[in-house]
């Protein structure tokens, strides 16, 4: 599997997904938020740490060009 994520990018999603899911550990939020929000961690932690997006295949974005 070709990577199609740059080092910024899966560092950001990984921030994303630590601050998501101490959102919904933490936060008194209601049942259907929560479940979307880690919903959405699990995507954001996996795909940093792979390093490839499905989303990013779809529309052929490669970040890893661009320099942060």
């Amino acid at each position: 599997m070709k990577k199609n994520m740059a080092v910024g990018d899966r560092f950001i999603r990984l921030v994303v997904a630590v601050v998501l899911l101490t959102l919904s550990f933490t936060r008194d939020i209601a049942a259907p938020y929560i479940y979307l929000m880690l919903l959405f961690a699990v995507v954001f932690g996996v795909t940093a740490i792979v390093g490839r997006c499905p989303l990013y295949t779809l529309f052929r974005i490669d970040t890893r060009q661009f320099k942060y």
